[in-house]
């Protein structure tokens, strides 16, 4: 009877650990810094925030024919957002760690539109980054590497 009784306080015990959330630090393996997306003329800065973690735009090449006026969050689905800069945008929001990455949701500024995202850190430095609807298999991905230290800010 007394190996039952620790047995189902072990089990109890297991269960409670598993179940109980984790706070986000910045472990080796978590996606923290500056990154420059895939097409390299964007840099987003992931940093711990209240959600887990999140991600603002730091750092953009403008398009050719960039009027002098900064962009703006002209694709926002919501009209009183679309004067909004930008720059310092928070793009990635409510990361959480899973097995394996980094799960959240990625804005997208040229399309107005916010994707369930994976990240993925890779041993070369690299972050995959997966953004989709519905299920993962419906997305796409973008490898961004770590952005150089003298980068400037927008």
């Amino acid at each position: 009877m007394k190996a039952l009784c620790l047995w189902l306080v072990s089990i109890v015990v297991a269960l409670a650990l598993v179940a109980t959330p984790h706070t986000v630090t910045a472990a080796a393996t978590a996606p923290v810094g500056v990154w420059l997306t895939e097409s390299r003329d964007g840099a987003i800065a992931i940093a711990p925030c209240d959600s887990g973690l999140c991600g603002a735009l730091v750092w953009f090449q403008p398009g050719d024919g960039a009027e002098s006026a900064p962009p703006v969050d002209e694709h926002n689905p919501k009209p009183m957002l679309r004067h909004r800069p930008l720059c310092g945008l928070t793009m990635i929001t409510g990361l959480t760690e899973t097995e394996g990455g980094w799960t959240g949701w990625i804005y997208n500024p040229s399309d107005g539109s916010t994707y369930h995202t994976q990240l993925i850190m890779h041993a070369d430095d690299t972050l995959e980054v997966h953004g989709y609807v519905g299920i993962p298999l419906l997305g796409k991905s973008q490898i961004w590497v770590r952005a150089p230290a003298d980068l400037g800010h927008c």
